[in-house]
């Protein structure tokens, strides 16, 4: 039985073997004895018992599975999962994993080893037209059938029959559709088997999830508290603000909405419009902004977006923080015909086809071989120098494809200048200051950290024995990370140097005829055959440094940089990738981490003869970025959630979180949107995009922004109290209310509300004419100065409170008067109508 999630959760309800049991229930109890000559018999089950015990409560009731689901990932791992959907927007090559080994305590006591079966059902829906690889260890059944010709028997007959067309299904796949597999993994012979259930279905794309394909989930078992306080219960006295008489609280009547307030570390919940309210705990803490909707409903909170479809469990939405820069290179899909950018370094010049066998990849008409004109093997070895721009992970990827006896190899090195080496060092308290120059200009320093300095500086001879040393950068002492070359000179045929291979990177003689290396064991010694020869320049990987010299009073020294090895430079591969005669395409995808600077992409083709071929050849750097979430907002046109982080926008429907764009600035807790319209403020900036984030106007406005809107259009509410209206080009007050006014949208009535610090309420129709005081009644005034909020609900009630006090006040239409709430058990942070 497969690890599945399933499984796991089963496992867990397996009760203890020991102590108390509970009795079955009435439709688990059983009949267990029967009586036979007097004496209580067990039944015979019919099956052997091997000290397994099967418990009531883990009895599978039904054949629900986890869905995994993936975007252009063919891999599928039956250890983890049964079911698959994957999604492709192009190629896409599926590798089938192999089975997790049974663990000693499960393995059959008779038989000694188990072999088991794995079954995984698979899905693939192609969002483009798009050519499915399969692995070489599938053994294919029928993907269809088709009619039979005539039969010749029976000629004169117009008998056919079906006949089973053999799998895989011929590529390319046709966008739209999706493709269904039964595969079947054995142990035994490590094969798997396949057939399709379905070929060419026109499919929903999965990407948009549907809204309705579950039943609504049964109650929580926690229903949540009470989230009311005691009638009078408030946290401040108010009073009419007509007649200046306390107020007590008032129940408001049970309306159409549900409202969300959000606590430190709570949210309350009300379905009837602030009549009653339900407290859930355990909430985001810290929440900075919130976007509610039916569905579910995101808080950002401690840099992280949390989601929940029932307010009690929260989960961090996982934001995509990897970003890919193609890193520029020259005809690497050979489309130009030629070797344009490509420089041969070794064998015979290989040559661009256009010929159809093997078949071209998807969407190329040539791809690079070896030249068939020679009667050599054909090997070759071209390369191309590349920038890797900055510092991070890069990837490089492939087609390649080899006969039997041939290997295709792509490879990644990185190429550094040498520092030069300023004479022999002159060392003062075991540092030999200004020993070199960084290529960057930097100065380093040699410092002497183990062993005897005998033999290696100037004049002093000396014995045998392992030096060590460090190259450190003048200024900050750290050690330099990149290669360099230590020169030996005047080795005598007696002596030796020893070096671990893996501290190197290479070596070079020079002009030198007489110094040779050997591999022995895990070191490489360099030996000469004859006295006061060298220079010998060793590249280590970094400066650390160590070595091994054998030596009879004599001196190797380290000296400066030789003539014949200016501008020397090294080589390291990052990344190696290789098809070793499988016979067909293999796309090699590889990462891993490289500083910037120069870099060479080198391609080599070996073989007897050398029958390979190379197309789609590209390199990218993947980097990270700060995905700090600081902000959320709710786009009702879009019917998703909007993330703001300090790199970047994402949005979240019903599926996985997506990366939209960049965002201009860091740092927004103020967003809001609708459809392709976006705003966002870091509270002195404020920013529009009418695309979806793609492309932003950036504004200053003469006061800091306390409100967004993006609809019903684009606006912005500053301290100041001025209402602005926010487009690409340009900012327009509009209007000035109170400085701290806070400003809201009626949609019952189609109009503007604002209620300023000291309770009164106003109007407009459109923002620019508002009402006189005393034309709308205020809110209830009270002692305390406090930011004023206000909340006008589809249903034609007005909400008001003050920010992170619990109290609520309500007016119900016609709005001529404003009523005392019982208050809520938490200060109210933000609160907003579900929609």
């Amino acid at each position: 039985m497969s690890t599945t999630l399933e499984n796991v959760v089963l496992s867990g309800a397996l009760k203890p073997q020991d102590g108390h049991r509970e009795s079955p229930t009435e439709d688990q109890a059983t009949s267990d004895l029967e009586i036979r000559g007097g004496v209580p018999a067990p039944r015979d089950r019919g099956h052997h018992d091997y000290g397994q015990t099967i418990q009531h409560n883990a009895e599978r009731r039904s054949d629900l599975r986890t869905l995994r689901y993936q975007v252009n990932d063919g891999a599928i791992r039956p250890s983890d999962y049964s079911r698959y959907m994957i999604r492709t927007t192009g190629d896409l090559t599926v590798s089938l994993g192999r089975t997790i080994e049974v663990p000693a305590d499960q393995r059959h006591p008779e038989l000694g080893a188990r072999v088991r079966e794995a079954d995984v059902e698979v899905i693939i829906y192609h969002a483009s037209d798009a050519n499915i690889s399969w692995p070489s260890n599938v053994v294919w059944g029928r993907v269809g059938y088709t009619l039979t010709p005539d039969n010749p028997a029976t000629a004169d007959t117009d008998e056919t029959a079906l006949a089973e067309v053999a799998g895989p299904p011929p590529n390319p796949r046709a966008a739209g559709t999706a493709d269904r597999f039964t595969l079947r993994y054995n142990e035994r012979t490590a094969e798997w088997w396949a057939i399709a259930t379905h070929t060419g279905v026109a499919s929903a794309d999965p990407d948009d999830a549907a809204d309705d394909a579950t039943d609504p989930e049964p109650d929580p078992e926690d229903p949540g508290e009470d989230g009311t306080a005691e009638p009078g219960d408030t946290e401040h006295i108010y009073f009419d603000p007509e007649t200046g008489e306390p107020m007590a609280t008032v129940q408001p009547g049970g309306w159409s909405g549900d409202l969300l307030a959000v606590h430190p570390g709570a949210v309350s919940v009300s379905d009837d419009c602030g009549a009653t309210w339900t407290k859930y705990n355990d909430a985001p803490g810290s929440p900075l902004s919130v976007s509610a909707q039916r569905s579910s409903t995101v808080i950002a909170s401690g840099g992280k977006a949390y989601r929940s479809v029932n307010y009690q469990d929260w989960t961090p939405l996982q934001l995509e923080s990897e970003f890919t820069a193609e890193v520029p290179l020259v005809n690497g899909d050979f489309e130009t015909g030629g070797l344009d950018g490509w420089t041969l370094v070794a064998g015979d010049e290989p040559r661009v086809l256009d010929t159809s066998q093997p078949p071209q990849r998807p969407g190329s008409s040539h791809y690079l071989s070896r030249d068939w004109v020679v009667f050599t093997d054909g090997e070759f070895e071209l390369e191309q120098n590349v920038v890797i721009p900055s510092n991070g992970v890069v990837q490089l990827s492939a087609d390649l494809f080899a006969e039997p006896g041939a290997i295709a190899t792509v490879e990644l090195l990185g190429r550094s200048t040498l520092p030069v080496i300023h004479g022999s060092p002159q060392f003062s308290g075991g540092v030999a200051a200004g020993f070199a120059t960084a290529p960057t200009g930097e100065t380093l320093d040699l410092h002497h950290t183990g062993g005897s300095l005998a033999g290696v500086a100037g004049g002093v001879n000396g014995g045998d024995g392992t030096r060590t040393f460090e190259v450190r950068y003048a200024e900050t002492s750290e050690i330099y990370n990149r290669p360099i070359a230590l020169y030996f000179g005047d080795i005598d045929d007696h002596e030796m140097v020893e070096v671990d291979t893996a501290d190197i990177l290479g070596y070079d003689f020079g002009d030198s005829q007489y110094l040779s290396a050997n591999i022995v064991g895990s070191k490489t010694r360099f030996t000469s055959s004859r006295d006061n020869e060298g220079p010998l320049a060793i590249i280590f990987r970094n400066g650390n440094i160590s070595f091994y010299l054998d030596l009879i009073l004599s001196v190797v020294g380290l000296g400066g940089t030789p003539p014949q090895f200016e501008g020397l430079s090294a080589e390291s591969t990052i990344i190696s990738a290789s098809n070793a005669g499988s016979g067909d395409w293999l796309n090699v995808v590889k990462s891993a981490p490289a500083e910037s600077g120069e870099a060479v992409i080198r391609i080599r083709g070996e073989g007897s003869p050398a029958n390979v071929y190379f197309d789609n050849i590209r390199l990218s750097l993947v980097s990270q970025r700060d995905e700090t979430a600081t902000a959320v907002a709710r786009d009702l046109d879009g019917r998703r959630h909007i993330i703001a982080t300090n790199t970047s926008l994402h949005m979240q429907d019903s599926g996985l979180p997506e990366y939209l764009a960049p965002v201009p600035f860091p740092s927004a807790f103020l967003a809001a949107a609708h459809g392709d319209t976006i705003l966002l403020s870091d509270g002195v900036k404020v920013a529009i995009s009418d695309d979806d984030g793609q492309t932003w106007a950036t504004h200053v406005p003469a006061a800091g922004v306390s409100q967004l809107f993006a609809a019903p259009r684009p606006l912005a509410v500053l301290s100041s109290g001025a209402v602005v209206s926010v487009e690409t080009d340009a900012l327009t007050v509009l209007s000035t209310r109170a400085a701290g006014a806070w400003v809201a949208w009626d949609a019952r009535r189609q109009r503007w509300v604002a209620v300023e610090p000291g309770g009164a309420v106003s109007q407009s129709p459109d923002l620019e004419i508002w009402s006189d005081p005393g034309v709308f009644p205020s809110q209830p005034s009270d002692t305390v100065a406090g930011e004023r909020r206000i909340l006008a609900t589809d249903i034609g009630r007005y909400i008001g409170w003050l920010d992170e006090v619990r109290d609520l006040f309500h007016a119900d239409r016609p709005i001529d008067q404003w009523s005392l709430s019982p208050s809520l058990t938490a200060p109210i942070l933000h609160l907003v109508e579900i929609k």
